[in-house]
């Protein structure tokens, strides 16, 4: 309060326990503090005098000591707030000077942050500037900061901004205030400082104004002397213009409002800049209820979203969307969101009648037409330029010009407030900005240069995301054809680390760039159509998406991975191109086995083997034999899977294609490892390690050691079991593969379990089961939650552990995981027999021991345990003991460390 008001807290106690009275101009500063508005504070000023006549006593002095009846007193103080001046909601002309501010908007809401910005100017206790400390002047203490630049985008409400917060202060300054529009980005040529000294030395009742500039700012700065004028200069064009109009005491305060950041101003002048962005959402919704009313607008709430995203969170453009609403006759938001969704039209829409100042296109073109050429340009070609934003490599490309140049236009377009910067240093526009630009676009530039400039940035994306892609995944498949080098070649990555930081800043716009390659064959002639060139482009649509995908895989980004590959299918099958046809299959198939749509796949990539074989793309048939494998394998058809896994390493042995060779064995490995034979599998998945490693590829020795280590849990070797899970748990962060650090985390939870660490086990499950929901892994969750299940089961939480196995077996069966199946099925198993439901118990191992026969002879074994476990708890012994019978001998045969207690329990029983 004491700072809002701007009483000293001392004093302001005094006045609040009653111990002083409080002088009317104190009043109103805490009044208005609590959020009242001028005519309430004038209510509570005159309530406040009937009471000092009804108690008899006269109204206590000013705070510089006059009374409150003294309106028309001419002392001065050198700060505002104190002295006499003009009531809070007194009409304009009713103080001692000029009363200039315009009418302020019955519909502001919002900027919180801003207007407190705004009121840390006023917020000093006003001793500070009444009384400095000794040795010290006015101009010292943070007052003296007396200009505020308020800076954003065209029509995002910085007039607004600055007239309403200048009313709700304006009782603080009892000399007047002034208001100037310097028509900096008006239809017309923007105010020369010499005619806006001279209006504002008119209102401040100058006799005569000097000829010269020199003299009128001289002048200015003599009659705002120890005077407390508010100034708002409005719609600046640069900071020379505003400098002249800056008055020299500290008890004025200037509001600048601009299009540009007028840095100058900032760094010479001390000026505070206050950077307006665009409405939030709720600030957004809160000005569509103020417009069209609260009701209206929370009966339509998908409509009015639809309606703040297409304006782009922009005030003006809502207003003028918001005008449109209200005059149609259904009253309903569904017919202007209509309109604003269609990109072509959309300015159109916003064009208010005709008005030029608040026409939205009007509005961005007085930002435009200011600009240097070579800005201009590259403003245009953003427009057209596809992805949300854009760095300083990627426009040099676009624009032609060097890194250096492309970095200065750059700031100019944000110094402009035409871009907004991001992270990482890159620059995006609204939406409704990039229509605005892609308007002039093809209306200024020729379609060539357009297609020309647009060619250039696909080079350079698909050049430096191939670079990219060679540290990330440097055992990725080379492609046919040469991979086009840029103008300007950046950034230059040091290893996996830089590379897929890239990446991930540059994904967004890489999708968008497939999409719009793809759509390239379309004409480029008018704005209607897609932006590109036939041919070249296109094949950039499918190079881009096959450079990609091993990106999207290590993140489970599967939404860009299946719209990426889709839309390169489009291009390769419009282009007639069979290669890339049956790549972009093949890498669906990929993305289909993600996503646990194992039929799916097994489609994709059995017509990407037709297309192979039909081609003679023989390197590309052993890579989608493998796939077809890989399939069979997930959907338990073993048999076929070992076939076409045998035929793909040995085709790939063929052609010395060691690669292919490794991916296919490490596949045969985890057959293997299904069929139970374990050390088969560590000796194959040990000679693939050392193969790995010597190439340098870690990702797949990430995978590797994660197989490695589960297969060595498998056979009760914790200290090895640790060790490789360890370094694949290191590897898996080092990538941020989250795909592989989940299972990781969910193996060496298992491990942990059984070694009796079950606080660590746990930790680590749940963060396995985090990293599966937060990259849509359903494999993952079924197997994170199974995990999560028997560590529950172990600590004799049986109900967590059956809540955790249930909802695992829902993911299992919603998702067609057979492989998975038997494992859940056997935990619950386990569980419900512990809570004494044996028949439930013997239902789910007896359905686990149907689909683990001949394909996972530890979960028969577990299924046959359990299966007799059931029977012996229903008294029907003679049933159970051939199962618990063929449970130790299969545990025997995997030489896994549940044999020894599964035969002691047959010994004990004779």
């Amino acid at each position: 309060m004491s700072a809002a008001a701007g009483i000293p807290r001392s004093t302001l106690s005094d006045y609040l326990s009653g111990a002083t009275l409080m002088p009317p101009d104190m009043l109103d500063a805490v009044v208005l503090a609590l959020g009242a508005t001028p005519a309430q504070a004038r209510q509570w000023a005159d309530a406040w005098e009937q009471a000092c006549e009804a108690q008899h006593e006269p109204p206590p002095q000013n705070s510089r000591g006059h009374s409150g009846s003294q309106s028309g007193s001419q002392s001065r103080s050198l700060v505002p707030g104190t002295g006499s001046g003009p009531r809070p909601g007194q009409g304009p002309g009713s103080g001692s000077g000029p009363q200039q501010l315009p009418t302020d908007t019955a519909a502001f809401t919002g900027r919180t942050s801003e207007l407190a910005e705004l009121n840390r100017l006023l917020d000093r206790p006003l001793d500070c500037l009444l009384d400095p400390a000794p040795g010290s002047s006015p101009d010292q203490s943070p007052e003296a900061v007396a200009v505020a630049v308020i800076a954003g985008t065209a029509g995002v409400g910085k007039t607004t901004l600055a007239i309403h917060w200048a009313h709700t202060v304006r009782h603080r300054f009892a000399d007047g205030q002034l208001y100037l529009n310097l028509r900096g980005y008006d239809p017309g040529e923007p105010m020369s400082p010499e005619v806006a000294l001279e209006q504002v030395l008119r209102a401040l009742g100058a006799q005569s104004v000097p000829a010269d500039l020199d003299g009128r700012a001289a002048l200015y700065r003599t009659l705002l002397s120890d005077q407390r004028v508010l100034v708002v200069l409005d719609n600046a064009r640069s900071a020379e213009q505003v400098r002249p109009l800056l008055p020299g005491t500290a008890g004025c305060l200037t509001v600048v409002t601009s299009r540009d950041s007028l840095a100058g101003l900032v760094a010479r002048d001390g000026a505070r800049r206050v950077a307006l962005e665009r409405l939030t959402d709720a600030e957004a919704l809160g000005l569509l209820e103020r417009l069209l009313g609260r009701h209206r607008v929370l009966s339509e709430p998908r409509a009015s979203a639809d309606l703040i995203r297409l304006c782009a969170a922009l005030p003006l453009a809502l207003c003028v969307a918001a005008e449109r609403v209200g005059r149609r006759r259904a009253g309903t938001f569904a017919g202007t969101v209509a309109e604003l969704a269609d990109e072509a039209g959309r300015l159109d829409t916003l064009g208010a009648g005709g008005d030029p100042l608040t026409d939205v296109r009007a509005v961005f073109s007085w930002s435009v037409r200011v600009l240097p050429n070579a800005a201009a340009r590259l403003f245009r070609l953003l427009g057209v330029c596809p992805g949300p934003d854009i760095d300083v490599f990627a426009a040099a490309n676009l624009a032609g010009v060097s890194a250096a140049t492309a970095r200065r236009l750059l700031d100019t377009l944000a110094d402009a407030n035409l871009l907004d910067v991001g992270p990482a240093d890159r620059y995006r526009m609204h939406d409704l900005l990039r229509d605005y630009a892609r308007e002039l676009a093809f209306a200024a530039d020729d379609a060539t240069d357009r297609t020309a400039a647009l060619t250039a940035l696909a080079d350079w994306r698909l050049h430096t995301a191939s670079a990219a892609m060679d540290h990330v995944a440097p055992e990725r498949r080379e492609l046919p054809g040469r991979i086009p080098v840029p103008a300007v070649v950046g950034p230059r990555f040091s290893g996996v680390h830089d590379a897929s930081a890239w990446l991930e800043a540059s994904r967004a716009g890489l999708v968008d760039a497939v999409r719009h390659a793809a759509q390239s064959v379309q004409s480029i002639q008018s704005p209607d159509s897609a932006h590109g060139a036939p041919g070249r482009l296109s094949e950039h649509a499918w190079h881009l998406a096959v450079t990609m995908w091993r990106f999207f895989y290590t993140r489970r980004y599967l939404d860009d991975w299946f719209d990426t590959a889709a839309n390169a299918m489009m291009a390769a099958r419009r282009l007639g191109n069979r290669f890339a046809e049956a790549e972009l299959l093949h890498i669906l198939g990929v993305a289909h086995d993600s996503a646990a749509r194992y039929e799916d796949s097994l489609e994709c990539f059995e017509q990407a083997l037709l297309i192979r074989r039909e081609i003679g793309d023989r390197p590309g048939e052993a890579l989608t034999l493998n796939g077809v494998g890989g399939a069979n394998y997930r959907l338990r058809r073993l048999q076929c899977a070992a076939q076409h896994m045998r035929m793909a390493t040995d085709l790939a042995r063929e052609l010395d294609l060691k690669h292919l060779e490794l991916v296919a064995l490490g596949n045969l490995a985890l057959l293997q490892s299904d069929m139970g034979q374990y050390e088969e599998g560590i000796k194959l998945f040990g000679e693939i390690l050392e193969f790995r490693a010597t190439a340098g590829e870690k990702i797949e020795q990430a995978v590797v050691l994660n197989n490695l280590g589960r297969l060595h849990h498998r056979l009760g070797h914790s200290a090895e079991a640790l060790s490789c899970l360890g370094r694949a748990r290191a590897l898996a962060e080092e990538l941020n593969n989250r795909h592989t650090l989940a299972s990781v985390l969910d193996a060496l939870a298992a491990v942990h379990a059984r070694a009796g660490y079950r606080a660590t086990a746990e930790a680590q499950v749940k963060q396995a089961l985090e990293l599966a929901r937060a990259t849509d892994n359903r494999n993952e969750q079924t197997a994170a939650l199974t995990t999560l299940g028997m560590i529950h089961f172990s600590g004799g939480q049986l109900t967590a552990a059956l809540f955790c196995c249930r909802q695992a077996l829902t993911i299992c069966r919603e998702y067609r995981q057979p492989g998975n199946e038997p494992a859940v099925h056997n935990s619950l198993g386990e569980i419900l027999l512990a809570l004494g439901e044996p028949d439930a118990a013997l239902d789910h191992h007896r359905q686990a021991l149907i689909v683990a026969i001949e394909a996972n002879p530890y979960e028969q074994a577990r299924a046959e345990q359990g299966t007799g476990a059931a029977l012996r708890a229903l008294n029907r012994d003679a049933e159970a003991w051939p199962h618990l019978d063929t449970a130790a001998d299969l545990f025997e045969r995997l030489g896994v460390p549940e044999a020894g207690p599964a035969r002691a329990q047959l010994a004990a029983h004779g």
